[in-house]
């Protein structure tokens, strides 16, 4: 099985206790020491330091007289570092759409904006176009742009997106980038939405200007 850069970057001990944990689901300190021929303390020590990481989590079980047990399971982020195949996914379905002809692709890229946009519209009701760009920002931050904003003037944001977790598929279908900025102008309202820079075209970021009408 292929490996993430996270996964290789974990000790061989907290490899073995998340390759576990993933197979089995759950598992309580004691059934984990058993099963990795480790110590309890050791066992302890590496949960807790996979735990800081965001990686693992436990729930407490009482069942009876005694001490509750701790039963640990994986993190959506832990479950994240064993890979999966969304990019190639995407690529083929992107292919498939793009062979269907440019008007057609348009409309289907169109609605895929539209479709995105959707889901931000409770999230979005009621706010003042100001309001909505920083929920804009908000939401690029927590999709992993790495957005940097900077007040040009009273009606004008730069947004810089410092990552863009979409490049390698933009890369083989730029159209993914047209929709992406359909999808940042409806978040945005009445604000215009303009890319001032673009990493597809060769540089460093994606920028985005927000004005105000």
């Amino acid at each position: 099985m292929k490996r993430s850069l996270a996964y290789e970057l974990l000790s061989p001990v907290r490899q073995q206790l998340v390759l576990t944990l993933k197979k089995r689901g759950h598992g309580d300190m004691e059934t984990l020491a058993a099963e990795l021929f480790l110590s309890p303390g050791a066992v302890r020590q590496n949960l807790s330091a996979l735990s800081v990481q965001g990686l693992v989590r436990y729930t407490v079980e009482r069942s009876g007289p005694g001490r509750p047990r701790h039963v640990y399971q994986l993190t959506s982020s832990g479950q994240r570092i064993f890979p999966d195949f969304y990019d190639e996914i995407a690529d083929a379905l992107l292919t498939a759409i793009e062979g269907e002809g440019p008007e057609t692709a348009r409309r289907l890229f169109d609605r895929v904006a539209e479709v995105m946009f959707s889901r931000l519209v409770r999230r979005l009701e009621g706010r003042r176009p100001g309001q909505r760009i920083d929920e804009v920002v908000k939401l690029l931050d927590e999709y992993g742009y790495l957005p940097e904003p900077r007040q040009l003037d009273a009606l004008t944001i730069e947004v810089t997106a410092h990552h863009c977790p979409l490049f390698a598929l933009a890369r083989r279908h730029p159209a993914t980038c047209e929709s992406e900025l359909r999808c940042l102008q409806l978040a945005a309202g009445l604000a215009t939405v303009a890319r001032t820079e673009h990493r597809i075209a060769g540089d460093a970021r994606c920028t985005f200007v927000f004005r105000q009408n």
